[in-house]
């Protein structure tokens, strides 16, 4: 593929009207014409021959825009220049710092003068609208590239370059108003990027696709803290390292159509650039919203685009059926509770090692694992687990087990337990299980005193804790412990607040334990409160203050 640097492109095409679904927009459409216009600036001269642009957009052998949409349709859609061939390099009347400039609340204010300048410089040589509006339907859409440097999120503002984006503008000629939606690209992209992979994300949105990235991550859409929950599996989760298309995309597009699982079983997945029958499994979360989606990615077909996909494996999905799928959907809330989000074992932010696979060393996904396959909706009441049986090769062998939750709930008379570093509390819960079948736990006997509990049917045990305060967070009047205990298929939490002796045991507060401080509180009124309960026994009394004795002299702040 031909080297691509610095340009401005204006592509005029023409979209279907947005349908309210995704289904059959891209069955519709085989050949989608693209008008290409490039403009460049004083201050930002070109540096690459415009046919280098076209082969970037519809090459049939190299990794184009045409190339890449071809293969995720299986061949029904192809974007073509269409007659008009005499777009070349347009060099604009103002600098690229007039266009380019940002404020406050907006970036590349000035870009419609230039997609104007771009459209009457067209029409003048000859482009005929009404070509590419018959390729598509109303409204026609414009994607322009332009020359100088790709305005980013961890570069804005940059008053020298554009924000690649998807929007909408008008041009009237002869008295006729066209109105379009446009792609803007830059020639000149990060090291991480070509010009056809961005245009590529782009595109996308013409096609009726959301993005899939975070939109908190920076930029001038920056609100707050953010997440990356795709990354590099799917064109649309960043136009800068996004690579194939995601299951999830390709059913939006009516490209493949899912396999839903229901029950349990083993299943060869063949990968998910082939769009064949099984390629991509939904397993549904009893209950809830949820679901997981699988599919198999190998770095072959589209997903060899670009560099390639990070690694090869199964791909497991979390997905959230409840938001509605929109533009900036997938931000997340205040939680980081995405409504599209890639399971990742290898723990990187961009998900290089997020493929489960018998090669990585990581081969199930649990609701004990982490990351886990329990939904972020806690009504679930099927809990579900995936393995992968077999190594990479054409198919990819797993096995789900689908099973039911296992109903087990803590109860405490108090949340809450007073001790220290000197001596240990004993703490009591009880354990029921509300579900249907006899349940096993397994239990830290450090913690809980003994190793395995088991609760049979609608049945109940009460079991105790022996705590301690922890010595490096001495200086704390409270802290927070979370205790776990595992089923075969599950792991149970509960949390019991540590209220710190010292702070209680030193009633003049002067950060010293004295004698005076225990005559003042087991003498009096006060032995009543069960603050002063220190052993765990329920009453306040004798064992307490022997207890306490052992803390005499001690200074702890």
């Amino acid at each position: 593929m031909k080297k691509f640097f610095i340009l401005t492109l204006a592509f005029l095409v023409v979209l279907t009207s947005s349908p309210s679904g995704f289904g059959t927009l891209a069955q519709e459409v085989s050949d989608l014409k693209l008008i290409v216009v490039a403009a460049d600036f004083s201050d930002a001269p070109h540096k690459s021959e415009f046919s280098n642009m076209c082969d970037e957009l519809f090459s049939e052998s190299g990794q184009s825009l045409n190339r890449f949409y071809k293969e995720v349709s299986s061949g029904t859609i192809k974007v073509s220049q269409g007659s008009f061939l005499k777009g070349g390099w347009v060099r604009m009347p103002k600098p690229i710092t007039y266009y380019a400039q940002d404020n406050e609340e907006s970036f590349d204010i000035r870009c419609h003068e230039m997609i104007d300048a771009l459209m009457h410089e067209a029409a003048k040589n000859g482009l005929d609208f009404d070509e590419y509006i018959k390729s598509w339907s109303q409204p026609p859409c414009v994607c322009i590239v332009v020359s100088g440097g790709c305005e980013g999120y961890t570069n804005f503002p940059k008053n020298d370059g554009f924000w690649p984006h998807m929007s909408m503008s008008s041009v009237t000629i002869d008295g006729k108003t066209i109105e379009f939606l446009y792609v803007l690209v830059c020639e000149e992209q990060s090291v991480n990027s070509t010009a056809s992979q961005v245009m590529a994300h782009e595109f996308g949105h013409i096609m009726g696709l959301a993005d899939l990235y975070d939109y908190d991550c920076g930029g001038p859409f920056k609100e707050g803290d953010c997440g990356y929950p795709v990354t590099c599996f799917d064109i649309m989760a960043a136009r800068h390292k996004g690579l194939g298309m995601s299951g999830f995309h390709r059913e939006k597009m009516s490209f493949l159509r899912p396999v839903v699982v229901g029950q349990s079983g083993e299943y060869d997945i063949p990968p998910i650039t082939t769009n064949a029958n099984g390629s991509y499994l939904i397993v549904p979360i009893e209950g809830t919203k949820e679901y997981l989606a699988l599919e198999y990615r190998k770095k072959e077909g589209i997903d060899a685009f670009w560099g390639g996909i990070p690694s090869e494996g199964l791909l497991i999905y979390k997905i959230d059926d409840s938001v509605t799928y929109r533009h900036r959907f997938n931000s997340g809330d205040k939680n980081n509770h995405y409504a599209v989000e890639i399971l990742n074992p290898g723990k990187t932010e961009w998900h290089e090692n997020a493929c489960y696979s018998i090669e990585s060393g990581h081969a199930i996904a649990s609701p004990k694992t982490d990351p886990s396959t329990l939904p972020f909706d806690k009504n679930y009441t099927k809990i579900v687990t995936v393995e992968v049986l077999s190594k990479l090769g054409p198919t990819l062998k797993v096995r789900i087990t689908i099973a039911p939750k296992e109903n087990v709930f803590f109860s405490m008379d108090k949340n809450w337990a007073v001790t220290g570093d000197l001596h240990k509390t004993c703490f009591r819960v009880k354990i029921f299980n509300k579900g249907s079948n006899p349940v096993m736990l397994d239990c830290d006997p450090q913690v809980f005193g003994e190793k395995n509990v088991k609760l049979n049917p609608d049945n109940g045990k009460e079991i105790s804790l022996v705590l301690s305060y922890p010595k490096n967070k001495l200086g704390e009047r409270l802290v927070e412990r979370s205790f776990s205990v595992e089923s075969e298929n599950q792991t149970f939490f509960f949390k019991v607040l540590l209220r710190n002796a010292y702070f209680i045991m030193d009633y003049n507060s002067n950060g010293v334990i004295e004698e005076e401080d225990l005559l003042k509180i087991f003498s009096g009124l006060n032995t009543k409160e069960m603050k002063y309960d220190l052993d765990g026994d329920g009453v306040v009394g004798y064992g307490d203050f022997i207890v306490a004795s052992r803390y005499i002299g001690v200074k702890y702040k």
